[in-house]
């Protein structure tokens, strides 16, 4: 089960997320080793669009494409406010520039456009 040990993995959200599409990657990433970090424009409760609420670990300022081997981009309405959050794009583009991997769920391909 520990085939992702020693993986960090960043995991980009906002309001609105899709719950499913975070808790439950994020869920089995860690059940397999990897060090999943919630990365939001600021810290703060953060609302999923069928109720679940969580903290992000840390702000796009304060992490770099460096610091992570993966990212997640889960979708519901979190992609859209990303968008237009400059700092967010910087961070995607960068990293899918990195070549490391990336993957998207549902809307997340919105932040990938931008």
């Amino acid at each position: 089960m520990g085939h992702l040990n020693g993986k960090r993995v960043a995991m980009v959200i906002a309001n609105q997320f899709e719950d499913s599409e975070v808790i439950d990657p994020k869920q089995y990433l860690e059940e397999h080793g990897a060090q999943v970090t919630l990365i939001a424009p600021e810290l703060g409760t953060l609302q999923g669009k069928k109720g679940a609420k969580i903290e992000p670990d840390t702000t796009f300022e304060k992490v770099s494409v460096k610091d992570f081997d993966a990212l997640v981009i889960p979708g519901g309405g979190a992609p859209e406010n990303l968008r237009i959050f400059e700092p967010a794009v910087e961070f995607t583009r960068e990293f899918v520039a990195s070549g490391k991997p990336v993957a998207s769920i549902c809307h997340g391909p919105q932040l990938l456009i931008s």
